[in-house]
């Protein structure tokens, strides 16, 4: 699962949401992936990454 945000959205609310994508990841089995996406930022919490290393991720996959 792929949520995409403006970078202005980084906030203690994605932030939550992004833990609540991480702990449904872990639960859902190893097929499936969560990933909140900024435009340009890397925010420093789990779950969360710039398009650019998001990008980098789906390169390796």
């Amino acid at each position: 699962m792929v949520e995409t945000k403006g970078d202005h959205l980084d906030n203690d609310e994605s932030k939550k949401k992004a833990k609540i994508g991480d702990q449904w990841a872990k639960l859902a089995g190893k097929q499936y992936k969560y990933y909140m996406v900024f435009e340009t930022k890397q925010p420093d919490y789990p779950g969360a990454h710039s398009m650019e290393r998001f990008m980098e991720i789906v390169r390796e996959l």
